[in-house]
């Protein structure tokens, strides 16, 4: 579904989560992608993210790479963050393609699913692969 000349900016909740689990579920998915030979962009592993604890200044960052990319994907935990939805408003905004990968914990508690243009639930870090590998086919 997604063509290798495309460029996938990966949006995630880190908002009161274990910050190990979603690096090494962000690590799992742009390797996924890398994988597959499609570009990715998550602020968790660049560097001019790196010790900075002002969000303004992350989401700014952010933004500015959100703008490069032509998909957005959304992993959408059990909880949603304030930056990923500031960054889902900036690309539905913008008109960029929108994939929600929503935790099924998270079923009916947002109405992200509306704006974006595939919504696929998981359950486990396995499930979330074999979505993350569909979409890149």
């Amino acid at each position: 579904m997604i063509a290798t000349k495309h460029r996938v900016f990966c949006s995630y909740t880190l908002s009161d989560e274990r910050e190990e689990i979603v690096s090494e579920r962000m690590r799992s998915i742009t390797g996924t992608f890398s994988e597959a030979g499609v570009d990715s962009y998550c602020n968790l592993f660049d560097i001019k993210t790196n010790g900075i604890t002002c969000p303004k200044t992350c989401l700014d960052i952010a933004l500015d790479e959100l703008r490069s990319c032509d998909i957005v994907l959304v992993v959408m935990s059990e909880r949603r963050s304030e930056g990923m939805l500031i960054e889902v408003g900036v690309a539905y905004a913008a008109g960029k393609p929108i994939v929600l990968a929503r935790h099924q914990n998270a079923i009916g508690k947002t109405y992200i699913d509306r704006l974006a243009d595939i919504t696929m639930d998981w359950s486990s870090n396995q499930d979330l692969e074999r979505i993350i590998e569909t979409v890149v086919l």
